[in-house]
C-alpha cells in the first residue's frame, strides 16, 4: 500500500532518506529558536544587571561643585565640594586652549595645518591641606593629616576642600612629544602660530564607584592678551571670564554629562 502512494520512479530508500533530511531541517529549526530565547533570555539578564549596577551608582554617585579658582604663577588651585552620596576619585584637572583666529576662537587639530597641536594633559588634583567632615549622627570628626590613598579624591559629604595642580600641556608635532608649562604653550601659540589673542576652559574630571568618569567645567576665560612670560595668573587676571565654555568640545568624558560653571565666590 505505502509503495503504490510513492511517486513513479521513487524507491522506499530515496523517500527514507527525504524524511530524515525533513527531521535533521526541523530539529535545526527548533534548535536554532531555543539558541533565539536563550539569546533573548540572556540579553534581557545583561539588561537587568546593567540596570542594577546604574542604580547602586547613581545611589553612590558623586557630585561636584566648585569655588574660588585661581592660579599662582602657573599652578591652579580651586575649592571642590562634593554634595554626592557617593566618593569622587581620580581627580584630574584638564586645560584646553584656543587662538582667535578671524574672530572666532580655534584649537589645531592638524599637523598639517599649523605643524604643532597643544593638546590637554590629565593633571593629578592633590590637596594642599585635608579638612575632611564625616556625617555621623551630629559628631564631626575632622582630620588636619593626608591620607596617601584619599589626597587625590572627596568623600560623599565632603566640604570646601582646597586642591591645586601645576598646569602642563603637550605640544605634539614632528618632533617628539614635549611636555611645557602653561607660559611656554602661549609662546608656542604666538610664535608659531602669530597668535595674539587666546582663550581657555578648565575641566576637573572625576570617577564614581563604578569607575564611571564626569566632567565638570570650572572656569572658562577669553580676551586674554598674548605676550611673553604670561602666566595663568596673569591670564585670570587679565582675561575676561565667561559663563559659557570657550568650545564646546569636553575631552575624554566617559558619557555626555550637564556641565556645570561655578559660581565664583
Amino acid at each position: 500500500m505505502i509503495l503504490q502512494l510513492l511517486p513513479l520512479g521513487l524507491t522506499v530508500s530515496d523517500a527514507l532518506q527525504i524524511l530524515v533530511s525533513v527531521l535533521i531541517a526541523g530539529l535545526y529549526y527548533l534548535t536554532l529558536q531555543n539558541q533565539r530565547r536563550q539569546s533573548a533570555i540572556q540579553e534581557k539578564q545583561n539588561q537587568i544587571m546593567q540596570w542594577q549596577t546604574r542604580l547602586m551608582a547613581a545611589e553612590y554617585e558623586p557630585d561636584l561643585h566648585a569655588k574660588d579658582f585661581s592660579a599662582n604663577g602657573n599652578t591652579a588651585e580651586l575649592t571642590l565640594s562634593n554634595v554626592g552620596q557617593g566618593r569622587a576619585t581620580n581627580l584630574s584637572l584638564k586645560c584646553l586652549m584656543f587662538y582667535k583666529h578671524e574672530g572666532e576662537y580655534s584649537t589645531a587639530f592638524s599637523n598639517q595645518v599649523l605643524g604643532s597641536i597643544i593638546t590637554p594633559k590629565d593633571l593629578l588634583l592633590t590637596r594642599l591641606g585635608r579638612r575632611e567632615e564625616f556625617i555621623a549622627g551630629k559628631e564631626a570628626i575632622n582630620t588636619k593629616t593626608d591620607n596617601d590613598s584619599l589626597r587625590n579624591s572627596l568623600g560623599a559629604h565632603e566640604e570646601e576642600i582646597v586642591f591645586h595642580a601645576d598646569v602642563e600641556l603637550e605640544i605634539e608635532s614632528i618632533n617628539p612629544v614635549m611636555d611645557v608649562s602653561f607660559t611656554r604653550a602661549v609662546e608656542h601659540m604666538m610664535n608659531k602660530w602669530d597668535a595674539d589673542t587666546i582663550g581657555f576652559d578648565f575641566y576637573v574630571f572625576y570617577k564614581d564607584v563604578v569607575d564611571q568618569e564626569f566632567p565638570l567645567r570650572v572656569a572658562s576665560v577669553k580676551a586674554v592678551e598674548a605676550e611673553e612670560g604670561l602666566s595663568l595668573s596673569d591670564a585670570l587676571e587679565n582675561g575676561k571670564r565667561v559663563d559659557s565654555a570657550v568650545s564646546t568640545f569636553v575631552p575624554d568624558a566617559g558619557k555626555p554629562q550637564d556641565i556645570r560653571i561655578l559660581e565664583e565666590q
